[in-house]
């Protein structure tokens, strides 16, 4: 499903012909088979993988640490 004209118009993004409709499909189709199959660091963000981890009463590992502050720019949600 692509965006109405108006909101395509706004935001600068190109326009709905067969060409960017089929690319688009595509590219859908492509993120569909291949997200699953990716590590869950890569599939997750690291706040949802810390809130998960924490709810099995684990400690966030080294990698969600690292990917925490990156975005956030702290180690950890909660000290």
């Amino acid at each position: 499903m692509m965006l109405n004209d108006r909101l395509r118009e706004d935001f600068r993004l190109p326009e709905n012909n067969d060409k960017n409709i089929q690319r688009f499909e595509r590219d859908v189709a492509m993120v569909k088979k291949w997200l699953p199959r990716l590590p869950k660091h890569m599939r997750y963000i690291p706040t949802y993988l810390e809130a998960e981890g924490r709810l099995k009463g684990k400690q966030p590992n080294l990698l969600t640490r690292s990917s925490t502050r990156a975005m956030l720019g702290v180690p950890r949600l909660v000290t």
